[in-house]
């Protein structure tokens, strides 16, 4: 079964990114000479300064997600093929580099977002948004089907200002 990758979603999120970015390069070049012209030098300093933290954590913000959710699926009978949609790279799992998945919901904007997290037996993670993906609902199944471990359902825990903890990490 091959998991029918969402490409408009994933794309015009890295494009919403990428002008964020472009503008708050832009007011950072050009605002402290604007800025100038009403404020002496420690202003203009700490106006720049304080603009420029704010730009980083939110497009941290941004970035996070685009890096963490870029991953495509295919169920092979005896194998997943993993497609990284940023990096275009392909990784073929077998049975043995997979501990399981699990299914998990975290909030989005005031609604909840339905997503697949493999375990890959060295340590890593790899999660699957239900919005990414236009058959979500078919994956889970398939993967049951193909004699990957189901792990359980795992609720979302945060752990730190953009992370969580995650349930069958052990």
């Amino acid at each position: 079964m091959h998991g029918k990758f969402n490409y408009p979603v994933f794309i015009l999120r890295m494009i919403i990114e990428a002008v964020f970015l472009v503008l708050g390069i832009v007011v950072l070049i050009l605002g402290p000479d604007h800025w100038s012209a009403n404020h002496d030098l420690s202003g203009v300093v700490g106006m720049t300064v304080a603009f420029a933290v704010l730009l980083f954590f939110v497009n941290a913000k941004f970035i996070r997600p685009i890096w963490t959710e870029r991953f495509g699926i295919r169920i092979e009978p005896d194998s997943l093929i993993i497609t990284d949609h940023l990096l275009f790279k392909r990784r073929v799992l077998r049975g043995n580099d997979i501990k399981g998945f699990s299914l998990s919901e975290y909030p989005l904007r005031g609604m909840k977002v339905k997503s697949i997290l493999l375990y890959l037996s060295n340590g890593e993670k790899i999660e699957l948004p239900q919005f990414l993906f236009f058959n979500f609902k078919n994956l889970a199944p398939s993967l049951q089907e193909n004699g990957i471990t189901f792990l359980g359902e795992e609720p979302y825990i945060w752990k730190w200002v953009d992370s969580r903890v995650y349930k069958f990490d052990k």
